[in-house]
């Protein structure tokens, strides 16, 4: 009997350790319960790579990302303009995704490339998206030579019809501010020759010169030209900002002028390489909507006449950024500059 009763007590204090041990939450070996293993990123410094020149609205605005950043780790800003920016595409598209020390910061251009050709790689399928934020301020404005002899856009818009093609229009054929300027063409129903020109601040320069007829530029580039009357500003193709002075604010809009505004908005992305880990990509995307939401970021743009909203976590941002892709492949069928 005493020994059955000694059997016995070490049976149940067997069951009742192993009971205690089988109630204890499994940490998957990092010590957090069943909480995630938190997510170790970045552990080398990081660069954003910017296909833009450099003090361009891109660059602009990734530079003013970077005092947020610095309090996750060491991040800095590269420009590569290289291939019309698909050097930049395809050097994050190679970066290694364990590490994911390259980021690709740029705008909606980065969906107008593959489009019309200037790269092979398609971001959603070749990279992997994790953030967007539309410039709910973006303005783009047509503009003349300052001794044009076109003093509104109804003069302009007659000359173009009564001499089709005649009319130099500058563009970076295939990017971002072509589709802008290609569907205001549309709208005003009029025909003009494209010069191939660099980006906006190019553009700015070659206007200046008298080397081209007509352009679109930026509220942000063409502001301080404007103010100083260096050139003549016929409309606004869409979006007028609040953001913009008196001036500016002034110049009337397609719509207001009888037209349709374009309806294309600018969004500025963040894609890392393709295959990285998920939970990093879910860390970045919280990491840059945190500090797209500081007030120093918020007040930086606002100096620049821009606001931006996010599109939200991981899995929103995807589907809007999924959703702009479609939505420039759309417009650059429609306008002939698909590859």
């Amino acid at each position: 009997m005493k020994k059955f009763i000694l059997v016995l007590i070490a049976l149940l204090t067997l069951f009742s350790f192993s009971a205690c041990n089988s109630s204890k939450p499994s940490d998957g070996g990092n010590g957090g319960g069943n909480e995630p293993a938190e997510v170790k990123w970045p552990t080398t410094p990081v660069s954003l790579i910017v296909a833009a020149k450099a003090g361009g609205g891109n660059d602009l605005t990734a530079r003013a990302l970077l005092e947020g950043l610095a309090d996750y780790g060491n991040f800095g800003v590269v420009n590569n303009t290289d291939g019309a920016g698909a050097v930049a595409f395809e050097q994050v598209k190679s970066t290694d995704p364990k590490l994911v020390n390259n980021l690709l910061y740029y705008n909606s251009g980065i969906y107008t490339a593959y489009w019309t050709g200037v790269t092979d790689i398609n971001p959603i399928e070749d990279l992997t998206p994790i953030f967007t934020m539309t410039n709910t301020s973006t303005s783009y404005y047509l503009i003349v030579p300052k001794n044009s002899p076109f003093n509104t856009l109804e003069d302009l818009v007659n000359f173009a019809k009564e001499h089709p093609g005649e009319l130099k229009c500058g563009a970076n054929i295939g990017d971002l501010a072509h589709t802008y300027i290609g569907s205001a063409q549309k709208i005003l129903g009029i025909d003009w020759s494209y010069a191939s020109t660099g980006s906006d601040a190019d553009r700015i320069g070659l206007i200046m010169g008298n080397n081209l007829d007509v352009t679109a530029i930026n509220a942000v580039q063409l502001q301080q030209y404007y103010d100083a009357d260096e050139v003549k500003v016929l409309c606004c193709i869409h979006n007028r900002s609040a953001l913009v002075n008196e001036k500016l604010g002034a110049v009337p809009t397609l719509e207001e002028l009888g037209y349709e505004n374009v309806p294309l908005l600018i969004s500025h992305v963040v894609f890392g390489p393709k295959d990285m880990d998920e939970a990093v990509a879910r860390k970045i995307n919280e990491i840059f909507n945190d500090v797209t939401s500081r007030e120093g970021f918020i007040k930086t743009m606002a100096e620049m006449t821009a606001t931006y909203e996010s599109a939200g976590d991981l899995e929103a941002c995807r589907a809007a950024m999924e959703a702009d892709f479609n939505t420039f492949g759309e417009v650059c069928k429609e306008l002939g500059l698909s590859k």
